[in-house]
């Protein structure tokens, strides 16, 4: 309902004929004598604004109208009509409605909906008392297809002026949210068009900045019947003689609603038709986006069998003849971009493996492999980063260059150089002391999250070396991090907190006898290479899906992972698979190489021995029904609840690696009593 007090010239056009009794809500005569005059009830036959389409049904569409405003005659005091008889004058209104229609705007004023500036015109011979009608806007042009691609590309009312021959079109018929289902467009006498459908009325400042806003797929349709303009009613009284400011047409909803379904039909043809062209386009950008990835996929595989053989070939000619399962299980725990340690007994080759792996990549030559040995009495991450001297005001770098070369890691000209930092006999110090802040941001996705602390931000503009050293460091996804460990008195055991961080691989040695045949076969003679391999040739088949956080574990692998996790937890409330670990078995998996000589029957059986077992430590009372009873006549572990999941779960893998692992922890508990 439109509240305001004051006077409103509503800026629509509207149609209409004198009410009927039945249509009267009140009961009273459509034609009564008020105390100023005779009060005359029309009937709005055209469409209603939404914003006083309420108020105006609750009316019945009937608003009134003073005689003296009917007719500009009638107002005068020395007329004939304000000189007749009151008869006479109801008489005079009755054939003026019984011939005649009236084309209107309303005025609202004090609650009441009332009728100005009216304009009578002759009812068609056709005319019935309940028709209906569309407002359509009219515009006469000379060029129809220049004028619509003037309204496509959303010029204003003031803009169109200039194109149109009624240039007094009144734009304030666009008020309050009145959206006409389409325009008529007039080129010639025998040109007549309507367009649409319109969606929207885009309102600016003012009517004459207003807009039209049609669908995407508006369409034009020429009008066949050549009477068209003339047998529908306008806004003024003579097309010809006023065409300056004709604005509108009323169409009568028989004439008007074909013309609406045959402009929906173009449309939503149109809109098929642009969906199918869509579609083959897309189905061929996807063919060629496909071919190009299938290609980019190719080389990338082919890079990568590359560095697998050239990795086999060095660690060789270096005398570390590994099984190649050891060798695939290494890069591919690397290529996650987590954490990997080397565990095992001294003198296997942990540190040399390392070594060869960065020779394999051609970083070594360049400067990108930074081998750290870790010494017994770091106690703090100062020991390895550096640290504030405030009473000199400057940075100190730690002597093991770490900063330094992660400050020319992150260097723009190295960003698609690989680097890889190597902490070898890891474990002789704390982890979770010298180590602690990589730790917490080595496993965050986003680069500006991945930063080492190096002082307090505050002392920045005090320090003299500040432009070298930052308050922090970035650490870019350009840097791998991998450690060597031994496993003896000499060393720590790692927490929790490092384990579910990093793939811990104990190297398996290979019976001697098997190594000298390998040594034998061996020609370390043949050409391996020395080209670097870049950031993006490394991670060349590691999936998107990674860094999209999509999980593409199956059904049964993680039922399996969730049926360890209960088990573990029955045993001790701090043991379990976390959300963590799960997303990185399931990134291990994605980046498995396409040759299958690592399976993912057997990757799924080195991610439970490198990220889930490696956590089982405890006393006999709590793991002997999970690890099961050592025997000792058959070498063999009796009511193990683990493996018995493995038999559940064998149709994911045989869980070889995994079923030897739980032997010798069994063999642990039944010796002293707890896993070492």
């Amino acid at each position: 309902m439109y509240t305001q007090t004051e006077n409103k010239i509503f800026g629509n056009y509207y149609l209409g004929r004198l009410a009927s009794p039945g249509e009267m809500k009140s009961g009273q005569d459509p034609l009564y004598d008020g105390a100023s005059g005779f009060k005359v009830n029309i009937k709005i036959l055209s469409h209603v604004p939404d914003r006083i389409e309420t108020e105006l049904n609750r009316l019945g569409n009937v608003v009134k109208a003073l005689d003296t405003r009917l007719r500009s005659g009638y107002k005068y005091a020395n007329s004939e009509y304000r000189n007749s008889s009151k008869q006479e004058k109801r008489k005079q209104l009755y054939q003026d409605f019984s011939k005649s229609i009236v084309i209107f705007k309303l005025e609202y004023n004090d609650g009441y909906y009332n009728v100005i500036n009216p304009v009578f015109t002759t009812k068609d011979k056709d005319f019935l008392p309940e028709q209906e009608f569309d407002t359509i806007p009219y515009f006469k042009v000379s060029d129809v297809n220049q004028f619509i691609d003037l309204l496509k590309s959303g010029a204003k009312i003031t803009e169109l002026r200039e194109y149109i021959d009624n240039t007094r079109f009144d734009a304030l018929m666009f008020e309050d949210s009145f959206i006409p289902p389409y325009i008529i467009l007039q080129e010639s006498e025998e040109k007549v068009f309507a367009y649409g459908p319109l969606n929207d009325i885009n309102n600016g400042e003012s009517p004459v900045s207003y807009s039209f806003s049609f669908s995407d797929e508006a369409n034009k349709i020429i009008i066949e019947d050549d009477d068209f303009l003339y047998s529908n009613y306008s806004n003024v009284e003579s097309n010809e003689e006023n065409l300056e400011k004709l604005t509108c047409f009323f169409i009568e909803k028989h004439a008007s609603n074909p013309i609406r379904e045959t402009l929906r039909k173009n449309e939503k043809k149109l809109s098929d038709e642009k969906k199918k062209d869509e579609i083959l386009l897309n189905n061929k950008i996807q063919e060629k986006t496909n071919n190009h990835l299938e290609k980019v996929q190719g080389e990338a595989e082919q890079i990568e069998q590359k560095i697998l053989y050239n990795f086999k070939m060095i660690a060789e000619s270096h005398g570390l003849f590994y099984t190649d399962e050891d060798l695939y299980n290494f890069h591919t725990s690397m290529k996650t971009g987590n954490l990997v340690i080397l565990a095992g007994m001294s003198g296997t080759g942990k540190s040399k493996i390392v070594n060869c792996y960065a020779e394999a990549l051609g970083l070594a030559d360049r400067g990108n492999y930074k081998k750290i040995p870790v010494r017994p009495f770091w106690q703090d991450d100062s020991d390895l980063l550096g640290y504030l001297d405030v009473l000199n005001n400057i940075y100190r770098p730690g002597d093991s260059g770490l900063i330094d070369f992660l400050i020319k890691a992150n260097k723009d000209e190295n960003k698609d150089q690989l680097h890889i930092v190597c902490f070898d006999e890891m474990n002789l110090a704390r982890v979770e002391h010298y180590f602690s802040q990589f730790l917490s941001v080595l496993e965050e996705v986003s680069e500006d999250q991945r930063r080492i602390t190096l002082y307090n931000k505050d002392y920045q503009n005090r320090l003299y070396n500040s432009r070298e050293y930052s308050d922090t460091v970035k650490i870019a996804d350009n840097v791998l991090f991998v450690g060597t460990v031994n496993l003896d008195e000499s060393t720590y055991h790692f927490s929790d907190k490092v384990l579910d961080r990093a793939n811990v691989i104990h190297l398996k040695l290979r019976k001697f006898k098997e190594v000298a045949e390998s040594a034998k076969k061996s020609n370390v003679a043949d050409s391996i290479g020395s080209a670097a391999f870049t950031k993006t040739q490394f991670f060349g088949t590691r999936p998107s899906s990674i860094e999209e956080n999509k999980f593409l574990l199956q059904d049964s692998e993680l039922d399996f992972l969730w049926d360890v996790h209960e088990l573990l937890q029955s045993a001790n409330n701090q043991l379990g698979i976390g959300f963590r670990i799960v997303r990185q078995i399931d990134h291990y998996l994605q980046c498995l190489p396409s040759n299958n000589e690592l399976t993912r029957e057997k990757a799924i059986d080195l991610q439970i021995l490198q990220r889930v077992l490696t956590k089982i430590r405890g006393g006999e009372d709590q793991l002997s029904f999970i690890l099961g009873v050592y025997d000792g006549n058959s070498n063999q572990v009796k009511d193990s609840s683990l493996v018995r999941l493995f038999d559940q779960y064998s149709e994911i893998s045989n869980f070889d690696d995994s079923r030897l692992k739980i032997l010798n922890l069994a063999k642990e508990l039944q010796v002293y009593g707890h896993t070492i």
